[in-house]
C-alpha cells in the first residue's frame, strides 16, 4: 500500500437526498484521519443529489461518484463495496453524519481488538431541526458478550451508520442481501458475517443520526413480515445446515406457519412501527401533529401505550423523546 492509497473506503448510498448530502460529505472531509476515499453511490436520484455529489468530487480527488439505476440501498452499498480500494469499509448514510474523530477512533479501536472484523459505536440522535435527542446505544461492548449472543443464536444489532468492516470479509460473504426491502444490515451482520468474525461496539457516540420519517432507513415500503423474523428464520436454517432464504421466500414460509391472527400480528407491528417513528420525528421538532400518528400506532399496538405516554410527557417537559428508529 502506498501513502496515497486509502485505508478506509466510506460508502455512502444516496437516493433523492439533496437536503442532507452536503452535510454528510462535509463530515467526511472534516475527519482527523485523512487516508480515506468517499464513494457516493447514487441510486437513481431524480433531484439534485448527483449534481451535488459531482461538485464535491471536482474539488477533492478522494471523492468518487458512481451513478447506478435505482435498485435499493443494499444494491447501492454492494456497488460501492465492489469499487472500494480501502482495507476497511465505513458505512455512512447520506442523511447521517460523522463525528470528526470517527475514523481515527475506530481504526484505533479495531487495532485494539484484532479478532473483530466489524466495529461500531453509539450514535447521537438529533431531530431534523438539529435538536439533541440523546444517545442511541446498543451492541456488544466486549468480544465475550458478542460471542455469547452469537452462540445463543440471537439477532445482533449494531447501529448501521457506525460500521467499520473489513472489505475482504464483505467480499467473502457476498455483501448485503439485495432482495431485502429493509433490514439488510441485520441479515448481513447476523446471518452472513457472524460465522466468520467477531464484532464489538465502542461505547461512545461517533455518528449523528437524524430522526426523520423520510430517512433512507424508513423510506422503503414495509413488508408484512418484519426483518427480525426473517433473520431469525435464516439463523435457524443456518444451524440446520440449510441455505439462506430470500426475504420473499422467508416471508411466505413464515406466513404459512401462522393463523390469521399471526398474520395480523405481523401486520399491526410493522405498520404501527412506521406510525410510531413518524410521530416521534414530528414531536422531536416540536410539531404537535406528531400526536396523530402516535394515536394510530396505539390503535395498532395497544401494548405500546405506556411508551407513547412517556414520550408525550417528555415532549411537554422539553426533555428527550424515546428511541424509535
Amino acid at each position: 500500500m502506498t501513502q496515497s492509497d486509502p485505508v478506509v473506503s466510506v460508502v455512502m448510498p444516496v437516493y433523492n437526498d439533496q437536503d442532507h448530502l452536503e452535510r454528510a460529505v462535509n463530515s467526511v472531509l472534516a475527519q482527523t484521519f485523512d487516508r480515506w476515499e468517499l464513494l457516493i453511490v447514487d441510486d437513481g436520484s431524480t433531484d439534485q443529489s448527483v449534481a451535488i455529489a459531482h461538485a464535491f468530487a471536482a474539488r477533492d480527488p478522494r471523492i468518487r461518484v458512481i451513478e447506478a439505476d435505482h435498485g435499493g440501498a443494499a444494491h447501492a452499498r454492494n456497488i460501492g463495496t465492489k469499487h472500494a480500494r480501502g482495507e476497511w469499509i465505513a458505512v455512512l448514510d447520506s442523511d447521517d453524519y460523522a463525528h470528526e474523530c470517527r475514523l481515527e477512533r475506530q481504526l484505533a479501536f479495531a487495532g485494539a481488538h484484532p479478532t473483530a472484523g466489524l466495529v461500531g459505536s453509539y450514535a447521537s440522535r438529533v431531530s431534523a431541526a438539529g435538536r439533541p435527542l440523546g444517545i442511541r446505544r446498543g451492541g456488544p461492548e466486549t468480544i465475550e458478550e458478542y460471542r455469547r449472543a452469537r452462540d445463543a443464536g440471537e439477532v445482533i444489532y449494531i447501529i448501521h451508520s457506525s460500521w467499520l468492516v473489513r472489505r475482504d470479509l464483505m467480499e467473502q460473504v457476498g455483501g448485503y442481501p439485495e432482495d431485502h426491502l429493509l433490514g439488510e444490515d441485520l441479515a448481513l451482520m447476523t446471518v452472513r458475517l457472524a460465522p466468520v468474525t467477531d464484532m464489538i461496539v465502542d461505547p461512545q457516540p461517533l455518528v449523528y443520526r437524524e430522526i426523520n420519517p423520510n430517512s433512507l432507513t424508513h423510506r422503503a415500503p414495509r413488508p408484512v413480515v418484519g426483518a427480525t423474523e426473517v433473520v431469525m428464520l435464516n439463523l435457524r436454517r443456518r444451524s440446520q445446515g440449510l441455505p439462506e432464504l430470500s426475504y420473499a421466500d422467508a416471508s411466505a414460509e413464515l406466513l404459512a406457519q401462522v393463523s390469521w391472527w399471526g398474520r395480523w400480528r405481523y401486520y399491526r407491528h410493522e405498520h404501527g412501527l412506521r406510525l410510531l417513528r413518524l410521530g416521534n420525528a414530528n414531536l422531536a421538532d416540536g410539531h404537535l401533529r406528531g400526536v396523530v400518528p402516535l394515536i394510530g400506532a396505539a390503535a395498532f399496538c395497544p401494548e405500546w401505550l405506556p411508551l407513547i405516554a412517556t414520550w408525550l410527557v417528555r415532549h411537554i417537559r422539553g426533555t428527550e423523546i424515546g428511541s424509535a428508529g
